[in-house]
């Protein structure tokens, strides 16, 4: 059983959502065109979804982010929040790249080519991967949009991974990362962080080595399902 502190990250209602929220809030109150959000568990896209702009989670390792703290290595990718959606993709152009820096790091690859054409275009969509509770006008707001990709041409493909939730898989590690990641300076300078940023830290001391390397493990048949999606569709 895994600890009752792996909690549930989505953000609280009325919040500019994520950890990215006040970077999405900037671009949604017209402070500049673009701002650069890091995504380890939704922190762009939550933002982009709850401030009404446009956010996505790259390809993990596409926009390089070193020097960067030790942990979440292997969670967070750095993406573009915008009002626009061509915004967005200059953005990424213009910041991904291979740096020698980032084990991570991987080449940019066609992004400077043209966007293709909606009618040769194919999307693999799911309103709930399988499993999740949509409030009903979130999911009438999707359908729209899955409408509008269809009539404008796009091959629709409705499929899941098959999983179940990994909001306990991504905690143990978020949670256990976070809090060895910068433990002497949080020892040193835990008073002058507020409420929430040091619980979270500190919840990561009660994840036992069995629970990280467990969800270690886990991540492998995560991405395994995906594999899996991405091939047949």
């Amino acid at each position: 059983t895994e600890p009752s502190h792996l909690a549930d990250p989505l953000p609280r209602p009325g919040a500019a959502g994520g950890s990215s929220g006040g970077a999405a809030a900037a671009v949604a109150a017209g402070c500049g065109p673009l701002s650069l959000g890091g995504d380890g568990g939704g922190s762009i896209r939550i933002p982009a979804a709850f401030c009404g702009v446009v956010g996505f989670k790259p390809t993990f390792g596409l926009v390089p982010h070193e020097p960067s703290t030790p942990g979440w290595k292997t969670l967070v990718a750095l993406g573009p929040l915008a009002r626009s959606v061509a915004d967005a993709r200059l953005m990424v152009t213009i910041t991904a790249g291979f740096d020698r820096r980032d084990r991570h790091s991987v080449p940019q690859v066609h992004l400077d080519a043209p966007p293709a054409e909606p009618a040769k275009t194919r999307v693999v969509v799911s309103e709930d991967l399988g499993f999740a509770s949509l409030d009903d006008d979130v999911r009438r707001a999707f359908r729209a949009t899955v409408d509008r990709l269809a009539d404008a041409g796009v091959q629709v493909v409705e499929d899941t991974p098959g999983l179940h939730t990994s909001v306990e898989i991504w905690s143990a590690i978020a949670l256990a990362e976070a809090c060895y990641a910068e433990h002497d300076e949080f020892a040193h300078h835990r008073s002058e962080l507020g409420e929430g940023a040091a619980g979270f830290i500190e919840a990561g001391g009660d994840v036992t080595a069995g629970q990280y390397i467990r969800a270690q493990f886990a991540r492998e048949r995560i991405h395994r399902a995906y594999v899996d999606l991405f091939e047949r569709t």
